[in-house]
């Protein structure tokens, strides 16, 4: 399919979870520079690489030139989004 470049050019906003946790709004509140939030995900396990909330990729995160990065290590097959293959 030919698309001149059109499709080609939409930009997509990819975001990386690092990890998440559960906080009351009074731990929230009590948040200052320096504090250290606990996110539920062991160290060196892979993290989800999303596209408009569904998952595309998984991954480590890499330090590249002293800034955080993203390597791909698979990608995420629509079973495993929960999707119908036939429809996605």
């Amino acid at each position: 399919m030919n698309t001149n470049g059109v499709v080609d050019a939409v930009q997509l906003e990819l975001a990386v979870e690092l990890g998440s946790t559960t906080m009351t709004v009074d731990e929230l509140l009590r948040l200052a520079e320096g504090s250290v939030i606990e996110l539920a995900k062991p160290v060196g396990e892979e993290v989800d690489m999303t596209v408009g909330g569904s998952p595309v990729a998984k991954g480590d995160v890499v330090v590249v030139d002293g800034e955080l990065g993203f390597r791909v290590t698979r990608m995420v097959a629509p079973s495993e989004k929960g999707e119908d293959p036939a429809t996605a």
